[in-house]
Order: structure tokens, then C-alpha cells, then sequence
């Protein structure tokens, strides 16, 4: 049947050309290369009540004095109410994020690259304070108790850079594989008696996804089919959860591009390019990546997608026009982990 051929699709893709295999989502042009993990830059820590941060202070090479100054202004300005605040800043061309964190005992201000996500910058902030609170008076007034905590919190930074802790989406926050889909647990006693699957993070983009979708390179089946074929691709969200909704959505994108209830050839590439935009089909982190990749000022509408494989997707049908659900069945078995 139709509806077959749409399952059958990818794989006829696979077997005409290696190089151009069913792709794990809506394939990009741009060239696949693991994401530079954006890193901490400084960080300095300070007594409430002072007017500027005195305890320590950590730099690493990149950073800059506008960075040192930003961050110093932020921890000085920190108030009373605030527990945990982030801001962006630019100076020229670079953009970075001022986070400041401040608690009862000590005021912890850093430095990260703009990419850096904000509940891992507050991971981050809340081990520095956890550390060093004990001993922040104690630093101030002794250069003994304050080289300890400089050592403590340049080790922090330097094991959060090494571990791309930037990227990693923490892994109590997923509840179902990026991939997948399948449910998840931190519990390992929960995984056993419930059959849910374990998380984990893929080592390249920091997605989390179950322990059987992570390759043994420690990336993700996406990423590692990035890896091997140099290829990138728009992630659809994996299966479960509002399949309804996902449905009603791609419905409505295909009406926009249907005549007499049919697309075309261009009518379908451009419902898998609406689609790898709406928030209800794609997947988010996998759409945010590819944003980022184009720099500050970026958007979606900006994909550089390969509407000659679309097209191929499409010809394999040897028909002018495809229905609603041939179609809708075509992009999202062309999109399979």
C-alpha cells in the first residue's frame, strides 16, 4: 500500500546510497561537527555585606577584564532578595552570561559563555557555595583558609569545563529518551521493578537519553550517525506524549501547503521544513543547537535544510501528489532513531 512505501522509504534511501541513509530527522547541509561546550570563564567570592567581592577570585585564559568587571559589579549589586540571577552581556563581539548566586554566608559571582544553560550554571554556583560558605570568613581574614577555597574552586571550574557541563541537559529533568522515547529513572531500583530505562547523557551534545540509545563512543545514536556520516539533521520529538497533538499540528502545517487536500513535490518539502520550526513537532534542545550553531541573531527560519533528499523522500512514491497521512507517514519514518 501507500502507507507502506512511506515506512519502506527510508530504507530504500539507505540502499541506493550509504552516504545518504534514512537520516534520525530532517537532514541539514551543514556539515556535522560535536558542539564546543561553552566553559566557565571566572568566578569570584564575596561576603554579603561587603560592597565588592574581597574572598577570591578564578580566572581562566579566556577571560577578559570586562568579564572580571561585569561579574565584580553583579556580586556588588547582588540583593537581599535574590537567590540565584542570570544576565547576558557583550563586549564587542562576544557575548557571555553574568550569574551571581547569593546565600546567607557568601556571594558567588562567575563568568560562562553565553551558551551556557542556566540550570547548569546554578548546579555549578550552588556546589561553590556549598563548599565554601563554611569557611568564607575565614578566608577573607586568613590568605591560608583563602588559598584552600581558590584551589577548591578553580578544581570546580576546571572539572566543569572538562566534563562539557554546559551542554549537559541534568538528568533528573528528562523523563522520557530524547530519542526514543522510552520513560526514565534516576532510581536504579525504580528502572528494575518498573522496566524504565536508566539516563544518561550523550557525551557530544548533552541531550539525556536512555542507556540503550547511547553508543559505546558515549554519544547518542543521532550524534554518532553524525560522526560516521558528516551529516546533521533536525531531531522530531520521539514517540509517546501527545501523539494528538503532534498530529493535529502537522495537519494544520499541511493544510497550508495543500491543494485539493494533496501536496507536491515542493508542498512536502516545505511541511518538513514547517515542522522542524513548530514546537510541537520538533524536538526543542535538537532545534536550539542548530540555532546556536548560526551565531547571535539566528533563527529557525535560517536552516540551511537539504531539500534535495526531501525531494528524494518524496520521488520515491513515482506519484505527483501525496495525501495527509502518506505524507505525515514519509516524514516521520524518514525522522526514526
Amino acid at each position: 500500500s501507500l502507507h507502506l512505501w512511506a515506512l519502506q522509504a527510508p530504507l530504500a534511501l539507505a540502499e541506493g546510497d550509504s552516504s545518504r541513509a534514512a537520516m534520525p530527522g530532517l537532514p541539514l547541509t551543514s556539515e556535522w561537527v560535536a558542539e564546543a561546550a561553552p566553559r566557565l570563564y571566572y568566578c569570584c567570592l564575596g561576603l554579603p555585606e561587603e560592597s565588592a567581592p574581597s574572598v577570591i577570585e578564578v580566572w581562566e585564559e579566556e577571560c577578559t577584564s570586562s568579564m572580571e568587571q561585569a561579574a565584580r559589579q553583579a556580586a556588588a549589586a547582588a540583593e537581599a532578595s535574590w537567590t540565584f540571577h542570570t544576565s547576558m552581556r557583550w563586549s564587542g563581539e562576544s557575548r557571555w552570561r553574568v550569574c551571581t548566586l547569593k546565600g546567607s554566608d557568601v556571594v558567588v559571582a562567575f563568568v560562562v559563555d553565553w551558551r551556557y544553560g542556566p540550570s547548569q550554571a546554578r548546579s555549578f554556583a550552588e556546589r561553590v557555595e556549598a563548599m565554601c560558605a563554611p569557611m568564607a570568613r575565614e578566608c577573607a581574614a586568613s590568605p591560608e583558609h583563602g588559598e584552600t577555597a581558590r584551589a577548591m574552586v578553580r578544581r570546580e571550574m576546571a572539572q566543569a569545563n572538562e566534563q562539557r557541563l554546559g551542554l549537559m541537559e541534568p538528568l533528573g529533568s528528562a523523563t522520557k529518551c530524547a530519542l526514543c522515547g522510552a520513560a526514565l529513572t534516576t532510581s536504579s531500583r525504580a528502572a528494575s521493578a518498573q522496566r524504565l530505562a536508566l539516563p544518561a547523557n550523550c557525551r557530544a551534545c548533552g541531550d539525556v537519553v536512555c542507556v540503550d540509545c547511547r553508543e559505546a563512543s558515549g554519544r547518542c545514536g543521532d550524534c554518532e550517525h553524525g560522526a560516521v556520516t558528516g551529516r546533521r539533521a533536525v531531531r522530531l520529538q520521539p514517540p509517546g506524549g501527545s501523539e494528538v497533538a503532534k498530529r493535529f499540528a502537522l495537519r494544520a502545517l499541511f493544510d497550508e501547503q495543500a491543494s485539493a487536500d494533496e501536496v507536491d513535490e515542493r508542498g512536502f518539502v516545505e511541511l518538513c521544513k514547517a515542522a522542524a520550526r513548530h514546537p510541537l513537532v520538533v524536538d526543542r534542545r535538537s532545534l536550539e543547537r542548530e540555532v546556536r550553531r548560526l551565531g547571535p541573531g539566528g533563527s529557525s527560519s535560517q536552516l540551511p535544510f537539504d531539500e534535495t533528499e526531501l525531494a528524494e523522500r518524496f520521488r520515491l512514491f513515482e506519484r505527483e501528489t501525496l495525501d495527509f497521512d502518506a505524507a505525515r507517514d514519509l516524514l516521520v519514518a524518514a525522522c526514526v532513531p
